[in-house]
């Protein structure tokens, strides 16, 4: 449980440094794609599931960058509608 949440939490801090590093495009379509191969192989190994959740969290910067780029002076709104984006599938996956 500790590790997830710390694959999580490095997963944020990285996506920014890689975003940095590469341009957000470009870092954003490296990641999840990465993270979406990851996800069709994660039945069989733990580590590639574990690789998906870091991936995918190292895209999470850039959509936030994004969002509030959209909606400037609109930091808050900007996390909130991203943060409401969530719902669904967390809706879905209790069913």
């Amino acid at each position: 449980m500790l590790l997830t949440g710390g694959l999580a939490m490095a997963g944020k801090m990285s996506g920014g440094f890689i975003a940095k590093l590469s341009g957000n495009a470009k870092a954003f379509i490296i990641t999840a794609l990465a993270a979406v191969v990851c996800m069709i192989l994660k039945n069989y190994s733990p580590i590639l599931a574990l690789s998906g959740l870091f991936l995918i969290n190292c895209t999470m910067p850039i959509t936030l960058f994004w969002a509030n780029k959209a909606l400037p002076g609109r930091e808050g709104l900007a996390f909130g509608i991203l943060a409401a984006a969530l719902m669904p599938g967390y809706l879905l996956s209790l069913i």
